[in-house]
């Protein structure tokens, strides 16, 4: 039986490449017969299962049946998998909803110029890629304390970018 993961084809759980000499070929586990699933000298990326999925349905329908089985449970996974990503993903978008450490920041009446504003987001940007640290880390309580306390020395007005800048 074939290696289960998402780029292999349930149909290949009845099929064998026939040998390594011509791994165009794949032979039946059922009847033996050998299926051409590409053209001799074809890069194996390029060969189909196309026929291999024809010779099940008209030669062996409940094998057939089984692999179409397979192949739903691989799509579902599929879905599963991505659906888990693109949610994991959303934790790391802006959220509207998010307070902008310039807000936190806010009510000073200490001006910073805008060279220097510029300089100071270089410099937390080279400090965040250089510690290979989430974009996030501007949004950290801790942080924003931290923050609060050395701005209002520096520059209090300075304004920083949210999660969203980046």
């Amino acid at each position: 039986m074939a290696q289960q993961n998402r780029n292999v084809s349930g149909v290949w759980n009845f099929y064998k490449v026939a040998d390594k000499e011509n791994p165009h070929l794949a032979e039946c586990n059922e009847c033996a017969k050998t299926i051409r699933r590409g053209k001799p000298g074809t890069a194996a990326k390029d060969f189909q299962v196309t026929s291999l999925w024809d010779h099940l349905r008209s030669k062996h329908p409940e094998k057939y049946k089984e692999a179409l089985s397979i192949r739903e449970a691989q799509r579902v996974k599929r879905q599963k998998t991505n659906e888990e990503e693109a949610q994991r993903r959303s934790l790391y978008q802006l959220n509207s909803q998010q307070p902008k450490l310039v807000d936190v920041l806010a009510g000073s009446n200490v001006k910073i110029d805008s060279n220097r504003q510029a300089e100071l987001e270089r410099m937390l940007m080279y400090w965040m890629i250089n510690q290979m640290l989430p974009y996030t880390t501007v949004e950290d309580a801790m942080f924003q304390s931290f923050i609060h306390g050395k701005l209002l020395f520096i520059a209090s007005s300075f304004s920083f970018m949210s999660f969203g800048f980046f």
